[in-house]
């Protein structure tokens, strides 16, 4: 569905050092043009406001559609701030469930690089795809605007179109073996985790076990 669930930025945890996003999805539409559909995002799409946001790109993309984006503003080892995709170089199909993270390391000289994991739920056979791409941010962005789950913040909406079940954010780097693919627990790097079901409470967050959006 086109819902969107927030997170008031005040209650966003601080992520000042390499951090990485978890997510378990189910895609149902792309946009037609180059747009991306929101999984998670703490960001108004705005070049002049530092955040991030993590999506899937339409059948217009100029890379290729269907494909995990990073969307980052941050600081540059100059000082300045500015904008840029960072591509996964994988694809997902419509219809599938599907566990995806990006975890994100930062260097001052500005040599930094986003991992990428890509797991097809729905087949067993089918192994942990990992990628790497270069960025090039000193640090992570100060990002002042909510946290929003299926969408954008403002008025630039690029919403999600299908399910979202999990989202955890994690201080440091994911690896193949502590991912919450493998190891669903709570972890200790584990910031905050949205377990999007019943059980859990839609609105809480289950490392703080307080309401947040």
């Amino acid at each position: 569905s086109q819902d969107r669930l927030t997170v008031p930025a005040d209650r966003v945890p601080a992520l000042n050092s390499d951090f990485t996003i978890e997510s378990f999805i189910l895609l149902r539409s792309v946009f037609d043009d180059g747009r991306v559909r929101t999984i998670v995002s703490q960001w108004n799409q705005s070049p002049s406001q530092q955040g991030w946001s993590l999506g899937i790109s339409g059948l217009g993309s100029r890379r290729k559609p269907r494909m995990p984006v990073l969307q980052l503003t941050s600081t540059l080892p100059n000082g300045n701030t500015a904008t840029e995709a960072i591509f996964s170089d994988l694809q997902i199909q419509l219809d599938r469930s599907y566990y995806l993270s990006a975890a994100i390391h930062f260097a001052p000289d500005g040599k930094g690089e986003v991992t990428f994991r890509l797991k097809d739920l729905s087949n067993d056979d089918e192994p942990l795809r990992v990628t790497s791409a270069p960025h090039p941010f000193s640090s992570p962005p100060l990002a002042a605007s909510p946290l929003v789950i299926g969408n954008s913040h403002g008025s630039d909406a690029r919403p999600w179109d299908g399910l979202i079940d999990e989202i955890r954010l994690r201080h440091g780097l994911v690896s193949d073996g502590s991912a919450a693919l493998t190891q669903p627990a709570i972890s200790p790097d584990t910031v905050a985790a949205w377990l999007l079901e019943p059980s859990q409470g839609f609105l809480t967050d289950s490392v703080s076990r307080s309401p947040s959006i």
